[in-house]
C-alpha cells in the first residue's frame, strides 16, 4: 500500500469517526415500498379534500404516513437515488428527500402542522 493511499484511508477513517460512523445505507426495497405507500395515502387524502370528495382528511392516516416517511428518511441516505414505480407502469428517479418534499408540498394546504413536521425533518438533514 502506497503512502498516498494510506493517507487517503486515514482521512476517510477520521472523517467517518468525526461524523458518527458509517454513512447511512440507500433505501432498501422495503423502504421504497414504505415511502410509496405512505406518500400515496397522503396524496389520496389531501387530493380527496381538495376535490371536495370528503370534507376533511383522515388525520390518523396522515400522521401514520408522515411518521413512516420520517422514520425511513432518518434511517437511510436521504439523497441516494432510486426508481419509484414499476414497469410496465410509469417510473421515475427520485430520492427519500425528494419524496419527503413532495409530501410536504401536498400536506401544506391540507394539514399544515404535519407539513411543518416534514419540513423540520428535512432541515435536520441538510
Amino acid at each position: 500500500m502506497g503512502q498516498a493511499h494510506r493517507i487517503g484511508v486515514l482521512v476517510v477513517s477520521v472523517t467517518l469517526a468525526a461524523c458518527g460512523g458509517e454513512p447511512d445505507p440507500p433505501p432498501s426495497e422495503r423502504d421504497i415500498a414504505r415511502i410509496g405507500s405512505a406518500l400515496g395515502g397522503i396524496v389520496l387524502e389531501c387530493e380527496s379534500v381538495a376535490a371536495g370528495f370528503v370534507a376533511e382528511p383522515d388525520r390518523a392516516l396522515l400522521e401514520r404516513g408522515v411518521e413512516a416517511l420520517i422514520a425511513v428518511f432518518d434511517r437511510v441516505s436521504p439523497d441516494a437515488g432510486y426508481t419509484a414505480g414499476t414497469d410496465p407502469g410509469p417510473t421515475r428517479r427520485t430520492t427519500a428527500r425528494d419524496e419527503l418534499r413532495l409530501a410536504q408540498r401536498t400536506l401544506a394546504p391540507c394539514e399544515p402542522l404535519l407539513a411543518e413536521r416534514i419540513d423540520r425533518a428535512v432541515a435536520r438533514e441538510e
